[in-house]
């Protein structure tokens, strides 16, 4: 969450804007409030976008189609006007972390919280598919943890299942998703079904439990082919779990529960005043400080950071970080609040060729981010790696005078600065470490080559 600039609109629609929640390539997301109050999330798309008359029929028909969709463990769309100078979209703020940072933060679930997350995220494609969408991209970041349940979110990549004959939302020849959570049909670009958000879901629930995705490889070519042709190893998972999981990996589609099915296949989950571990209670207090400290102090630098589960401390002790502040380029559904995007084209898109090493095809603007590796090996010396926070990436483009930060993958490799004349410019993570950070031996490193969102800087 970082404070307004004086170039930021004041409010948009009917919304007061508060603070800016995090941009990317396709716009950026502002913590708004409502005449009555309400908090919300507002996207904005970028003006460059709003001049595509194709795109403002995509935006206009995606934003119906989301409103479709209702129930307990998806998020609604409020308000959203496609027609105006610079389209917008006004959702729901839940406050919560996603599953990727609760997993970063305390480690694995327990048998009980990973069946209570699969109850959950099984009933909200029950919602979905009944307004006849499919998600096609339910990964652990949009996958929420709150203080009543589960919330699945950022519909950005979905579209309309019974609208025959309808605009292709991407290119041909093209992939949408997130490689370790394709089905393996979305993998070979075959016609997709809502069987592929089941299979998402299987692996989501694999990575709940043990902090790996099932079919992870070093590279997205090498993760695709390993989702077409190996079969999960679940071995170290309880056979309770097993039997929930294994179905929903099935290769073909027609093998796969439904919801329904797979909602009976949980059981009826106890109910609870604290559904998760205490960590994770913690981590949705702390959130929730934030996002109380910041509405009365819009100027107030972020302070919240994510630890990585063997750190030895709570993430509500965690010290604050050094300016200038909580990354812009953090997961939107992370940190200050959960920025809740239903049913619209404005995700961080993946796009990578289905031909090569998907690293490279997400990097072809040239940007070039350098990681280093922190001393994990068992054999390294010395002292283990203190882990510092995230990277503000957004903030080194504009102190190098490189312009604003665009993401054009959605792999860690996708993040270059987009110069005001259009040309794209390398980033130096460890550059970006040193400098946030004021620490000369501070370097950069990632959790996870898919996610865009998880570099990280070390000392």
């Amino acid at each position: 969450m970082r404070p307004l600039e004086t170039s930021d609109p004041a409010s948009i629609g009917s919304y007061r804007i508060l603070a800016e929640l995090g941009r990317g390539g396709m716009g950026r997301v502002f913590l708004g409030s409502s005449p009555d109050g309400r908090l919300v999330a507002v996207k904005q798309v970028r003006a460059q976008f709003a001049e595509d008359d194709g795109f403002r029929a995509r935006f206009r028909r995606e934003v119906a189609a989301s409103r479709r969709v209702s129930g307990g463990y998806t998020a609604a769309v409020i308000d959203a006007d496609p027609d105006a100078q610079v389209p917008w979209l006004a959702s729901e703020f839940v406050v919560g972390p996603s599953l990727l940072e609760a997993i970063e933060a305390v480690g694995p679930l327990p048998e009980a919280s990973t069946l209570r997350l699969a109850a959950g995220m099984a009933a909200a494609l029950a919602d979905v598919h009944r307004a006849g969408l499919m998600h096609r991209d339910l990964k652990p970041p949009n996958v929420l943890l709150t203080g009543d349940g589960v919330r699945v979110i950022d519909f950005g990549i979905a579209r309309a299942a019974d609208e025959p004959g309808g605009t292709q939302l991407t290119h041909t020849g093209w992939l949408v998703g997130t490689p370790s959570y394709m089905s393996p049909e979305q993998a070979e670009s075959r016609p997709l079904t809502p069987a592929g958000d089941i299979f998402s879901l299987g692996c989501v629930l694999v990575m709940a439990c043990t902090g790996a995705s099932p079919f992870a490889a070093p590279t997205a070519a090498q993760t695709l082919y390993r989702i077409v042709h190996s079969q999960a190893d679940l071995s170290s998972i309880s056979g309770r779990l097993r039997a929930i999981i294994g179905p929903c990996l099935a290769k073909d589609p027609a093998d796969r529960p439904t919801p329904a099915r797979l909602l009976e296949s949980v059981g009826r989950v106890a109910p609870s005043l604290q559904p998760w571990p205490e960590p994770i209670h913690q981590l949705i207090a702390a959130q929730r400080a934030e996002v109380a400290r910041f509405i009365k102090d819009p100027k107030a630098p972020s302070t919240l950071v994510f630890l990585p589960h063997d750190d030895g401390r709570s993430p509500v002790d965690a010290p604050e970080e050094k300016a200038p502040g909580r990354p812009s380029n953090a997961p939107i559904a992370i940190g200050a609040g959960a920025v809740v995007l239903v049913g619209v084209l404005l995700a961080f898109i993946l796009m990578f060729h289905d031909s090569g090493d998907g690293r490279h095809a997400a990097n072809a603007s040239g940007a070039s981010l350098t990681p280093s590796t922190p001393s994990s090996s068992p054999s390294s010396p010395g002292p283990s790696p203190s882990r510092l926070g995230g990277l503000d990436l957004q903030s080194w483009c504009r102190h190098v005078g490189q312009g604003d930060l665009a993401l054009t993958g959605n792999n860690v490799y996708g993040w270059h600065c987009h110069t005001p004349k259009g040309e794209d410019t390398d980033i130096d993570t460890n550059a970006v470490c040193r400098y946030q950070y004021g620490d000369p031996n501070a370097s950069s490193s990632f959790t996870d080559v898919d996610n865009p969102y998880s570099w990280y800087c070390f000392s």
